[in-house]
């Protein structure tokens, strides 16, 4: 079974990614509310994918006035 398990990814919680980003975690619940954060809803609990928050992250970032030049 452990090989099963090696093979999965680690979701984060609403509390791990509000301490990774820096945020309150009624932040993230707004945000997840609002429907401006890709996450997954497994029964009631809410979880959010790594790889999906760094893309989310990056698309977010506002690039300084050099990188436009």
């Amino acid at each position: 079974m452990p090989e099963l398990r090696s093979n999965l990814t680690k979701y984060l919680s609403p509390q791990e990614l509000a301490e990774m980003v820096g945020v309150a975690i009624t932040t993230i619940y707004g945000w997840t509310s609002d429907r401006q954060i890709p996450f997954i809803k497994i029964g009631r609990l809410v979880r959010f994918d790594p790889a999906k928050i760094d893309r989310w992250l990056k698309d977010k970032t506002v690039p300084c006035m050099r990188e436009l030049s």
